[in-house]
Formats: C-alpha cells, structure tokens, sequence
C-alpha cells in the first residue's frame, strides 16, 4: 500500500483550525487519520477536514492493505 499527503506539506505553519487533509492511497482496504477510520473515493483520493489544537500537532495516515501489510505517513504542523 502507499500513502501521498499532498496538502498540508510537512512542517507548516497554519493559521486556521481547521485543516483540509488531500492526499493519496493506492492498494489499501482500511485507511485511518490518528487512529480514527477515514475513507477514500474510488480513484483512492482523500479529502479529511480536521481541527487542531492550538500549538504543535503530529497527524499521521495508517494505510493495511488486504494482506495485512501496512504504510504509515505523517505530518507535523504549527497552529498559531
């Protein structure tokens, strides 16, 4: 399975809280955003809003393909 974040890049400071997830998953049949389950269209695109709390946050996407083999990608982003 792979993952591709496209949009917020890695490391970058926002000054909303509220953050639109766009990515990528090729291969995977169970797909979560910080342990919570997620979903992708049928093109294997994602679009996942989320708020943030202030400060520092790590956000990470946990793909599983149905063999059981797993990819993990994540993000760090600043809320000021």
């Amino acid at each position: 399975p792979t993952i591709k974040i496209e949009l917020p890049k890695d490391g970058e400071t926002v000054s909303s809280p509220l953050v639109n997830i766009i990515g990528t998953a090729k291969n995977v049949s169970y797909l979560t955003l910080n342990d919570r389950q997620i979903y992708v269209d049928q093109e294997g695109r994602l679009l996942e809003r989320l708020l943030l709390p202030y400060g520092y946050s790590i956000l990470t996407l946990e793909g599983r393909d149905r063999f059981g083999r797993t990819t993990k990608e994540s993000i760090r982003l600043f809320y000021k």
